[in-house]
């Protein structure tokens, strides 16, 4: 297993965490933003320093890793938007509804990177 499949993983308990305690806001802020900072990191590191650098070409099933987590790391910016609206204004259903609904969705796409990072770390240590 390589040092960013750990980071990866570091990432992933961190959003899990932060999604379980989602009533107690101030944890559920700051594991989130962990979680979510980590692995925007992880992605623009990986693009810009390992794969733009390399004139080799990605295995498919890296590059639809890497893809899963471009989504991700661009459905963090409206729940990280609406979720600062949502501290900084207060209460208001409709954004809420929306920092769930984006918020889920992020989450949904992260659980199939992190699935598709247990296949890749499989399929490597053969």
């Amino acid at each position: 297993m390589e040092f960013n499949h750990y980071v990866s993983l570091i990432s992933w308990l961190a959003l899990l965490y932060g999604f379980l305690r989602r009533e107690n806001r101030v944890l559920h802020v700051q594991f989130m933003l962990t979680g979510i900072g980590i692995d925007s990191a992880l992605c623009l590191y990986t693009w810009f320093g390992v794969y733009l650098p390399s004139s080799e070409s990605i295995p498919p099933i890296e590059l639809g890793y890497q893809l899963i987590s471009s989504g991700v790391a661009l459905l963090y910016l409206p729940v990280i938007y609406l979720g600062s609206k949502l501290l900084s204004q207060g209460y208001d259903p409709i954004t809420k509804e929306y920092h769930i609904r984006f918020g889920y969705l992020a989450l949904f796409f992260r659980q199939a990177q992190f699935a598709l990072l247990l296949v890749l770390i499989y399929t490597y240590s053969r």
